[in-house]
């Protein structure tokens, strides 16, 4: 549940300071926390629970960046080797990659980013639906994790500009669980030195000021 300090693919610390990754955010433990449903749910069971957390039913494999994560994959296939030596993986290494690059492979697009926020935001609920997709208590451990590490290394820095419960990704894209029950998704390719949207960064910092959206107020 702690932030790492170093890059999303890094395994300095997992290697020499820990068994089980600091937090579920960084490859490592996104590679862990897959290991643990690999056995027990096939991608399509948890491509039908995605589109039902994001609110969008057109969310499909995108298959020319699953072969090219999978013919790249070297870095990650050897966290998850890494993770076996130390006993914590808890299924094959080869079967958790090849679902967590099935994973990371999903077409979705900002308004898919913001149906996922709405309904972290709204305690995981469907606010249209009222349908309840997950747990109250998860929901706040996901937004803690969120607000402490959910912008990979500039996480602190996200904390005090933005102030808001987000989670990027490498592809761009940038999801957020707002006060008020409000969720927002932004997309924009240009990537900062830790991975994080440029102008993701710089659009929720002035939504957040605007609106006054930041958890601690103005």
């Amino acid at each position: 549940m702690e932030p790492s300090g170093d890059e999303f693919n890094s395994i300095l610390k997992l290697d020499l300071k820990s068994d089980l990754p600091f937090n579920p955010f960084i490859n490592a433990g996104a590679i862990q926390i897959v290991s643990l449903i690999a056995d027990m749910f096939s991608f399509e069971d948890i491509l039908g629970f995605a589109k039902q957390m994001c609110m969008d039913d057109g969310i499909t494999l995108n298959e020319k960046v699953y072969k090219s994560e999978s013919d790249t994959g070297d870095r990650n296939r050897a966290i998850a080797y890494l993770l076996k030596s130390k006993g914590v993986l808890m299924s094959e290494p080869e079967k958790t990659t090849d679902l967590y690059f099935k994973l990371c492979s999903l077409n979705v697009n900002a308004r898919s980013l913001a149906g996922l926020g709405v309904v972290l935001a709204n305690g995981g609920k469907n606010p249209f639906t009222g349908k309840h997709l997950i747990n109250a208590d998860y929901v706040r451990t996901i937004k803690t994790l969120m607000f402490t590490c959910g912008m990979y290394d500039f996480s602190g820095e996200w904390g005090v500009r933005v102030g808001i419960p987000a989670k990027s990704g490498v592809g761009g894209g940038v999801t957020c669980a707002a006060q008020g029950n409000m969720g927002f998704g932004l997309y924009g390719p240009a990537l900062d030195k830790v991975g994080n949207s440029v102008a993701a960064i710089k659009a929720m910092e002035h939504i957040s000021h605007r609106m006054n959206l930041h958890a601690f107020g103005t």
